[in-house]
Protein backbone atom coordinates (compact mmCIF):
# COMPACT_ATOMS: atom_id res chain seq x y z
CA UNK A 1 0.00 0.00 0.00
CA UNK A 2 2.74 2.24 0.77
CA UNK A 3 4.06 2.13 -3.25
CA UNK A 4 0.58 3.63 -3.88
CA UNK A 5 0.16 6.28 -1.04
CA UNK A 6 3.71 7.43 -2.18
CA UNK A 7 2.90 7.89 -5.57
CA UNK A 8 -0.70 9.75 -5.10
CA UNK A 9 1.74 12.01 -2.71
CA UNK A 10 3.42 12.78 -5.99
CA UNK A 11 1.09 13.12 -8.31
CA UNK A 12 1.85 17.37 -8.19
CA UNK A 13 5.37 16.79 -9.39
CA UNK A 14 4.31 14.63 -12.39
CA UNK A 15 1.49 16.74 -13.58
CA UNK A 16 3.86 19.60 -13.84
CA UNK A 17 6.42 17.36 -15.51
CA UNK A 18 3.80 15.94 -17.61
CA UNK A 19 0.79 18.67 -18.45
CA UNK A 20 -0.37 16.58 -21.50
CA UNK A 21 -1.12 13.79 -19.04
CA UNK A 22 -4.25 14.61 -16.82
CA UNK A 23 -4.95 14.08 -13.10
CA UNK A 24 -7.82 11.38 -13.94
CA UNK A 25 -5.58 9.25 -16.20
CA UNK A 26 -2.33 9.83 -13.83
CA UNK A 27 -4.33 8.54 -10.94
CA UNK A 28 -6.06 5.53 -13.01
CA UNK A 29 -2.07 4.40 -13.87
CA UNK A 30 -1.22 5.02 -10.00
CA UNK A 31 -4.55 3.30 -8.64
CA UNK A 32 -6.11 0.82 -10.64
CA UNK A 33 -10.05 0.17 -10.32
CA UNK A 34 -10.34 -2.09 -7.38
CA UNK A 35 -7.15 -1.13 -5.80
CA UNK A 36 -7.38 -1.00 -1.51
CA UNK A 37 -8.17 2.70 -1.01
CA UNK A 38 -5.39 4.75 1.07
CA UNK A 39 -6.09 6.91 3.87
CA UNK A 40 -4.75 10.16 4.68
CA UNK A 41 -2.57 8.83 7.52
CA UNK A 42 -0.74 6.66 4.88
CA UNK A 43 -0.38 9.91 3.08
CA UNK A 44 1.05 12.00 6.06
CA UNK A 45 3.11 9.20 6.99
CA UNK A 46 4.86 9.55 2.82
CA UNK A 47 5.19 13.22 3.20
CA UNK A 48 7.22 12.98 6.73
CA UNK A 49 9.64 10.70 5.51
CA UNK A 50 9.65 13.03 1.78
CA UNK A 51 8.89 16.53 3.00
CA UNK A 52 10.04 18.07 -0.48
CA UNK A 53 6.56 16.69 -1.75
CA UNK A 54 4.80 18.95 0.41
CA UNK A 55 5.83 22.20 -1.55
CA UNK A 56 4.59 20.92 -4.88
CA UNK A 57 1.19 20.14 -3.41
CA UNK A 58 1.24 23.91 -2.36
CA UNK A 59 2.35 25.46 -6.22
CA UNK A 60 -0.96 22.72 -7.44
CA UNK A 61 -3.19 24.33 -4.44
CA UNK A 62 -2.47 28.12 -5.91
CA UNK A 63 -2.66 26.68 -9.97
CA UNK A 64 -6.17 25.16 -9.36
CA UNK A 65 -7.73 28.61 -7.01
CA UNK A 66 -11.72 28.37 -8.08
CA UNK A 67 -14.88 28.63 -5.87
CA UNK A 68 -15.12 24.89 -5.70
CA UNK A 69 -11.36 24.11 -5.47
CA UNK A 70 -9.99 22.96 -1.91
CA UNK A 71 -7.23 24.81 -0.95
CA UNK A 72 -3.82 24.83 1.17
CA UNK A 73 -2.33 27.79 3.00
CA UNK A 74 -0.75 28.65 5.89
CA UNK A 75 -2.03 30.78 8.64
CA UNK A 76 -4.83 30.07 11.28
CA UNK A 77 -8.33 29.61 11.44
CA UNK A 78 -10.90 32.04 13.78
CA UNK A 79 -10.05 30.15 16.66
CA UNK A 80 -6.63 31.29 16.72
CA UNK A 81 -5.17 27.40 16.21
CA UNK A 82 -3.56 25.99 13.91
CA UNK A 83 -0.29 26.77 11.47
CA UNK A 84 -1.84 25.37 8.22
CA UNK A 85 -5.23 26.00 6.69
CA UNK A 86 -6.76 23.22 4.50
CA UNK A 87 -10.34 24.78 3.11
CA UNK A 88 -13.12 24.88 0.30
CA UNK A 89 -14.77 28.37 -0.67
CA UNK A 90 -17.93 26.66 -1.55
CA UNK A 91 -18.63 24.59 1.18
CA UNK A 92 -17.33 27.06 3.67
CA UNK A 93 -14.95 24.06 5.56
CA UNK A 94 -12.04 25.18 6.67
CA UNK A 95 -9.47 22.75 8.85
CA UNK A 96 -7.07 23.74 10.68
CA UNK A 97 -4.05 21.44 11.29
CA UNK A 98 -0.38 21.86 13.67
CA UNK A 99 1.22 19.58 11.90
CA UNK A 100 2.30 20.22 8.17
CA UNK A 101 2.83 17.18 6.88
CA UNK A 102 -1.08 16.14 8.20
CA UNK A 103 -2.46 19.73 6.46
CA UNK A 104 -1.15 18.65 3.12
CA UNK A 105 -2.28 14.73 3.51
CA UNK A 106 -5.82 16.08 4.47
CA UNK A 107 -5.45 18.51 1.10
CA UNK A 108 -4.92 15.76 -0.78
CA UNK A 109 -6.87 13.64 0.33
CA UNK A 110 -9.97 16.05 0.01
CA UNK A 111 -8.53 16.96 -4.10
CA UNK A 112 -8.03 13.01 -5.00
CA UNK A 113 -11.30 12.10 -3.34
CA UNK A 114 -13.21 8.63 -2.72
CA UNK A 115 -12.49 5.85 -3.92
CA UNK A 116 -8.78 6.39 -3.99
CA UNK A 117 -8.03 7.99 -0.42
CA UNK A 118 -10.15 8.12 2.39
CA UNK A 119 -10.34 11.59 3.82
CA UNK A 120 -10.79 12.23 7.89
CA UNK A 121 -13.29 15.08 8.41
CA UNK A 122 -10.74 16.56 11.48
CA UNK A 123 -8.27 19.55 11.43
CA UNK A 124 -5.65 18.53 14.27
Amino acid sequence: MYHVASAICELAVHLRAHPNVSFVERLRQIRPKGSPVVTESELASVLRQRPELIHSWFGYSEDQRCADAWYLVSGTDPSGSGAWIVGNPASHKRLAYADLAAACAAFIARTVGEPAVKASFYGS
